[in-house]
């Protein structure tokens, strides 16, 4: 299941039927049919931002088309997100059991940019699978010097 992030804009300033922006942009996309937990995350007179799910990493086939028959354009900077999980244990010099391997992991993970929403999904003393929402483009980057800095590495 991957997450999208939609910033959608009116193309003409008139409104339709009194409806609001972030109504009109909902409805475009429950249009689709693949689209599920559609959100209106925030909303102005002219613009609203969105969040919705769909099995697939790439947008929904059709979305700008759609958008646009209802009288929205979908911003540049709307972008797909993806839940990406990482196994961590603790690297040579730490011994287990310091601090927990599950806020250890958080709080490496927390510093990187573009990452969010971080969640432990199973920890023991010797290893911890964390997931996270990664709100870039290509695949998240997680360098291995940064989490010796938290006494942790990845796990193979």
């Amino acid at each position: 299941m991957s997450k999208h992030f939609v910033v959608v804009a009116r193309i003409t300033s008139s409104e339709r039927h009194g409806d609001r922006l972030g109504q009109i942009a909902r409805a475009a996309l429950v249009d689709l049919g693949e689209v599920s937990n559609c959100t209106v995350l925030r909303e102005t007179r002219n613009e609203a931002t969105l969040s919705f799910e769909t099995e697939y990493a790439d947008w929904p086939d059709g979305l700008s088309a759609l958008c646009r028959h209802h009288g929205l354009s979908v911003a540049p900077e709307s972008v797909v997100m993806q839940r990406h999980t990482v196994t961590l244990r603790n690297d040579s010099d730490r011994t287990p059991g310091e601090v927990s391997l599950g806020k250890l992991a958080v709080a490496a993970l927390g510093e990187l940019a573009g990452v969010i929403d971080i969640k432990i999904e199973f920890e023991t003393l010797f290893a911890v699978r964390a997931s996270f929402v990664w709100i870039s483009h290509g695949t998240p980057v997680i360098p291995e010097e940064h989490l010796h800095r938290f006494g942790i590495e990845r796990s193979a």
